[in-house]
């Protein structure tokens, strides 16, 4: 499991923000490795929104549904184009509800790969405050 990039920035209500993106291969207990960093962020009181883009697996938006508290809508499909959109539109309703956000990309595909090569999550956060 890798973590493609971290940015960490405070929020007016003085917890960090967080960004975890994983990506990597399949069948590798990334998005159970997802599930218990949200599971653990959520006990503490922070708030986190979790990212099931896995379309593979939809493990993370069974347990944090889309209409829950910490869900959002999973991706339509696995194409590059949906998949950029879909994650600029997690990104915005992160920074609008003042969360962090577990980005599950899953693993076993060059979608992941290739979103990450082109997505530079970091700066964006940085300038996003």
């Amino acid at each position: 499991m890798s973590d493609k990039s971290t940015a960490e920035t405070q929020n007016t209500s003085g917890h960090s923000r967080r960004a975890f993106w994983r990506i990597g291969r399949g069948r590798s207990g990334g998005s159970l490795g997802c599930a218990g960093i949200a599971r653990r962020a959520i006990a503490l009181g922070h708030p986190v929104l979790v990212a099931d883009g896995d379309i593979n697996n939809p493990m993370l938006s069974r347990l944090y549904p889309a209409k829950s508290k910490h869900g959002v809508e999973r991706p339509t499909s696995a194409t590059l184009e949906t998949s950029k959109i879909w994650l600029a539109d997690i990104l915005a309703q992160a920074l609008q509800c003042e969360a962090s956000v577990i980005i599950d990309m899953g693993g076993g595909d060059r979608v992941s790969e290739e979103l990450a090569e082109e997505s530079n999550l970091g700066e964006f956060l940085s300038q996003s405050g």
